[in-house]
């Protein structure tokens, strides 16, 4: 089990857990911008290990519909694809 996100931060929140070969997504969120990042509007967990894995996922779970936890789904799924995904 590993973060991409959401460790000692508000928001952007993904967390994967492998289980032999297959990858599991916990959330998809964003987190929005502060006066520190400037012409930035929001910012996604890093998904380089998802896009280098793709044929892995399973699913992405969702436990609650806060933005920190979904917001993130608009811009992955395109780039990972038809992925099923699962809420509470």
């Amino acid at each position: 089990m590993f973060a991409l996100g959401g460790l000692d931060e508000n928001g952007k929140n993904m967390f994967v857990i492998e289980v032999g070969k297959d990858i599991l997504v916990f959330e998809a969120g964003l987190k929005y911008a502060d006066e520190m990042t400037l012409g930035i509007d929001y910012i996604i967990p890093n998904i380089n290990y998802l896009k280098e894995n793709q044929k892995r996922i399973k699913a992405i779970f969702l436990t609650h519909g806060h933005e920190e936890n979904i917001g993130a789904l608009p811009d992955i799924i395109p780039i990972l694809g038809n992925i099923p995904i699962y809420e509470k």
